[in-house]
């Protein structure tokens, strides 16, 4: 497919397809390209497809770690986990892209207790990652009395938050 966006890390750089794919070159001492290289080679100078089980919108790299949001909200990190950067609850370095879970992710309170959380984007910076969620609720609900009495409410709530992940 065709390149629509890429991301530099400090050695090591990602590209997104029109299709949603996504291929990682550069230095992998730290995982940051989410592969394991041909004869245990610590960096590549050719594009390698990041098998990741979504389709991706979004890369960001950071110093050694590496984080993609995918098309249904769902983000992936791995790399250098140092600082907790990876937003997986833990400091170690992982290989291959993880999913990272929404309940390891720090919130500010008001937003906790509205409905589903969706990444839209990314950042990674050294030591630190942020991403930006779109949190949403909806409910319905509907009254129907005999013989001809009707009604319909509809409400729904959307709020945007920054969410740092170490």
């Amino acid at each position: 497919g065709v390149v629509m966006s890429t991301a530099c890390g400090v050695g090591h750089v990602g590209a997104i397809t029109t299709s949603g794919s996504l291929y990682m070159w550069g230095s992998n001492q730290d995982h940051q390209l989410g592969v394991t290289l041909k004869d245990g080679s610590q960096a590549t100078l050719i594009p390698t497809h990041v098998s990741i089980p979504e389709r991706v919108v979004q890369v960001s790299c950071g110093f050694t770690h590496t984080i993609c949001v995918c098309r249904g909200g769902a983000m992936y990190s791995w790399g250098s986990g140092m600082m907790g950067k990876l937003g997986l609850g833990h400091d170690r370095d992982i290989q291959s892209p993880e999913r990272v879970p929404m309940s390891k992710v720090v919130l500010p309170e008001q937003i906790k207790s509205l409905g589903h959380l969706c990444f839209v984007s990314s950042c990674c910076g050294q030591y630190t990652s942020a991403a930006i969620g779109v949190r949403f609720s909806l409910s319905l609900s509907l009254s129907l009395s005999l013989p001809l009495s009707f009604s319909l409410s509809l409400s729904a709530c959307l709020s945007v938050s920054l969410s740092v992940l170490n």
